[in-house]
């Protein structure tokens, strides 16, 4: 599997409803994961409101459409669609929350180089101390800059993790790949989900082939 393209978007939902929502609403579905950041919503403007959860944002909107709920947690482009009205929108607990979406396919060459890129590893580390501290010296030593770290439990032995991780930069950068390089060695397992663009820089990028590098080049070919 290689990751093509990684995007956020805000978390913002609406609340399509049918004409009676507001004299009280029956079960209003709401897609199970962010239902508990939107319970909130239900319970202060809605008290008499019953939550329950829908299979994704779209059945939540069909859900109220075909009459099995009153009000339900989902997208815009769901409700207008469906023909709702929204009894609310911009419905979020931060303001700031983005989810992300990922462009996933088979293996294959990532996209060239652009200079706005990121790259994403999954490591599987030994258990053993400090072993999470060097993983990550690996990107430090280089002067790449880490945007994302999040950790999984392995589920095949207590206290084993596996860590995401995406850093800026493309695997075709000399930094980024001396880091790879150095990971491989050094984990139980390194797992390359790909480089992508991403349309505009953000973050250090990763300097490119440095002096010391030059200076060892210059002895393997006999020069001072």
């Amino acid at each position: 599997m290689r990751a093509w393209l990684a995007e956020h978007l805000p978390s913002a939902r609406v609340v399509p409803a049918t004409s009676n929502a507001a004299a009280g609403p029956r079960p209003a579905p709401g897609r199970a994961r962010p239902r508990g950041r939107f319970f909130f919503f239900f319970f202060f403007p809605l008290p008499p409101a019953r939550v329950v959860p829908a299979p994704s944002n779209a059945a939540a909107a069909a859900d109220v459409a075909e009459g099995r709920a009153d009000a339900g947690v989902s997208t815009a482009l769901a409700a207008q669609r469906y023909g709702l009205a929204a009894l609310a929108s911009d419905v979020v607990d931060e303001a700031s929350a983005c989810t992300r979406f990922v462009l996933v396919g088979p293996p294959a060459p990532p996209p060239p180089r652009t200079g706005a890129d990121r790259t994403s590893v999954v490591l599987r580390l030994a258990n053993v101390p400090g072993a999470l501290v060097s993983a990550m010296t690996e990107f430090a030593i280089r002067d790449i800059d880490l945007t994302r770290i999040e950790s999984r439990p392995t589920r095949t032995e207590l206290g084993t993790y596996i860590f995401f991780l995406d850093c800026v930069g493309h695997i075709d950068d000399d930094a980024v790949a001396e880091a790879l390089k150095a990971l491989y060695r050094r984990c139980s397992d390194v797992r390359f989900l790909g480089s992508w663009p991403t349309g505009t820089a953000a973050g250090a990028v990763p300097p490119a082939l440095d002096d010391a590098s030059e200076w060892v080049t210059r002895l393997r070919e006999g020069r001072p």
